[in-house]
């Protein structure tokens, strides 16, 4: 059992390229946490709440409510999953700077691991504490979905009083 625990260690740790993604999403998916499936009918209540929105803004506003995506009520390991690697663009930069300076020799190995560590702990995090794709303050490299993480707009409405509804609506 030992040398199976190590060898998968070793191979967690020791994967090719600037940023170990490997453990990235080994580490987002443990803190994000289990699959929390939503219910079908709260699904269909977000998303026929988001086609109500985009009715209202087209009738106040000149944007094309056709140019906006269905909204996806997905859970945090969700999310984290299809955000992981939307991410990249603030840690790739950093990666070389491991090899560079008088710790290069130490620090050159550990960079993919750490950087790693990094990503999955941010994810991770964000996952529990974020709305939405939208939510999260940084601009994201490639489109991602209109999702919304049903378990954290639930507890926000929950813990601020507020009426579901109205918090899905919004």
């Amino acid at each position: 059992m030992n040398e199976d625990l190590f060898s998968q260690l070793f191979d967690l740790f020791n994967q090719p390229g600037p940023v170990n993604w490997k453990l990235a999403a080994e580490l987002t998916g443990h803190l994000a946490g289990g699959r929390e499936p939503i219910e079908p009918w709260m699904a269909e209540e977000y998303q026929d709440l988001s086609r109500l929105a985009q009715l209202q803004i087209a009738a106040e506003t000149p944007l094309d409510p056709g140019a906006v995506s269905d909204v996806i009520p997905t859970d945090r390991r969700g999310w984290a999953d299809s955000h992981l690697m939307s991410f990249r663009y603030l840690v790739e930069p950093i990666a070389p700077k491991f090899a560079e300076g008088p710790m290069s020799g130490a620090l050159a190995p550990l960079g993919p691991a750490l950087l790693g560590l990094q990503m999955g702990i941010m994810i991770g995090f964000l996952s529990h504490r974020t709305l939405g794709h939208f939510d999260v303050g940084l601009p994201s490299v490639e489109p991602t979905d209109m999702s919304l993480i049903v378990p954290n707009v639930e507890a926000f409405a929950t813990e601020n009083g507020l009426d579901r509804r109205q918090v899905r609506l919004w």
